[in-house]
């Protein structure tokens, strides 16, 4: 579904939402003129205005289902909106990249709330949080062939884990070489 599909069809559940809103509201209007007209006088009242209340007050409570039912497609047509936005930045992003018009893009795994691990392309840590819907988690940065860099407080960069693992060898290269460690 694209970003303009997932427009209309927002906007047509908005109209569908008013739609019932606006039914709701009349019967609602009917069962207090009905429910006025059967307290009247000496509360004998209209008799066929007391009979007319039980289908009013069903009318009314399936007009509040249907009301619940499209503020439920409602919601997930948000949702399939943000989704279908989200798709096509990154594929704007990626394909921006591809054309060299970016200087900068990042492949980051995204950890999604129902355990799955996604691949995206991002300007920078930053822009990937900031547009990332509730419960997704930035976890690497994937760097060279399928190699995934853990990002987080309470984990060790990449480097850090070479340097830690391999430093002495890799300052004793960089020796050999004529380089200075700064």
């Amino acid at each position: 579904m694209n970003v303009e599909d997932a427009k209309a069809a927002l906007v047509g559940l908005e109209g569908k939402l008013a739609a019932a809103k606006d039914r709701r509201d009349k019967i609602v209007i009917e069962i207090s003129s009905a429910s006025a007209k059967a307290a009247a006088i000496g509360g004998i009242g209209d008799q066929s205005a007391k009979n007319s209340l039980g289908p009013l007050n069903k009318q009314a409570a399936a007009a509040e289902s249907e009301m619940a039912l499209i503020r439920i497609e409602l919601r997930e047509a948000k949702r399939r909106l943000e989704l279908a936005e989200a798709y096509s930045e990154s594929v704007k992003a990626k394909q921006a990249t591809e054309r060299g018009e970016v200087k900068r893009s990042v492949l980051l795994e995204i950890s999604a709330p129902d355990g799955r691990t996604i691949r995206q392309f991002h300007q920078s840590l930053a822009a990937a949080q900031k547009a990332l819907q509730p419960g997704y988690v930035v976890t690497g940065q994937v760097i060279g062939a399928g190699v995934v860099s853990p990002i987080g407080a309470a984990t060790q960069s990449f480097m850090a884990s070479l340097l830690a693992a391999h430093g002495d060898e890799l300052v004793a290269f960089l020796a050999e070489r004529g380089i200075k460690a700064a």
